[in-house]
């Protein structure tokens, strides 16, 4: 997904270290996105297979507990 806010306490933040989204005061906004295969209207040159899009209009607000970072 798409990370749209991070609230620490009643502050919000641009970024977190990993350790910290355990912390009870920690929640973080997010939005689902997927991977579509791209097409030439997406990138012109061929370079790229895919491409990610939103899924819907839905956002979502969880403790920062259940996240699970991925380095892409």
């Amino acid at each position: 997904g798409e990370v749209l806010r991070i609230d620490a306490g009643s502050q919000s933040v641009e970024q977190i270290a990993v350790d910290m989204l355990t912390e009870k005061d920690v929640h973080v906004t997010f939005q689902l996105l997927e991977l579509a295969p791209a097409t030439t209207e997406d990138d012109s040159t061929l370079q790229h297979d895919w491409r990610s899009r939103k899924v819907g209009h839905t956002i979502f607000k969880t403790r920062g507990r259940l996240i699970l970072p991925v380095n892409p």
